[in-house]
């Protein structure tokens, strides 16, 4: 798997271990066309808050929806990396797309807690 933390680039394999991923560092996770990939997040200690965001991430499997990845941004703080990091930007987009317009066209949060939401 590729691996993007800021703007340092690296391929893990599974005899490299965990990877760790500090709050607030854009990041990226790429696999390869034809390797099989499998991979778990955890928080340490466990956030109950990152394990929502990952369910609304994904809420109907992989490959994500566009729309419900970027509500699920907009409800956990994230935001898409765009060329030349304007974050100002980034989190405009995400505010517009994920907090207003995707909700218009029915793509809401699947969870609010951990119990599924109504």
């Amino acid at each position: 798997m590729e691996v993007k933390l800021d703007s340092n680039v690296r391929i893990f394999t599974p005899e490299d271990g965990d990877v760790v991923v500090r709050e607030g560092v854009v990041h990226s996770l790429r696999t390869f066309k034809g390797e099989e990939c499998v991979f778990y997040e955890r928080t340490d200690p466990m956030d109950e808050e990152k394990e929502i965001f990952f369910r609304n991430l994904i809420p109907k499997g992989w490959p994500p929806n566009f729309l419900d990845m970027i509500v699920a941004f907009y409800w956990r703080d994230g935001y898409l990396a765009f060329a030349g990091h304007f974050i100002f930007l980034e989190k405009l987009f995400v505010t517009l797309i994920g907090g207003y317009l995707a909700p218009l066209w029915g793509h809401k949060r699947a969870y609010i807690s951990l119990k599924k939401a109504e």
